[in-house]
């Protein structure tokens, strides 16, 4: 089956703050790369709130993934 990934959300921490930035499209934005960039090793970053349209036109939302910074 074939998805198209039409949004999502990368969130992560910031000193004692999580920080998200959200994107429209099915690539990273400069926003979500410079919060991703600023991680250390060991911390998680948190893709959520993934939608996507299926074969049949139907937007979905899907699972969210943890990363952890290696």
């Amino acid at each position: 089956l074939n998805f198209r990934i039409t949004q999502f959300t990368v969130a992560t921490l910031r000193g004692q703050y999580m920080v998200d930035a959200t994107s429209n499209t099915n690539r990273f934005t400069e926003e979500q790369k410079d919060l991703i960039r600023g991680t250390v090793r060991g911390q998680r970053v948190y893709i959520e709130n993934i939608r996507a349209v299926g074969p049949d036109g139907r937007t979905r939302a899907l699972g969210s993934i943890t990363l952890t910074i290696d």
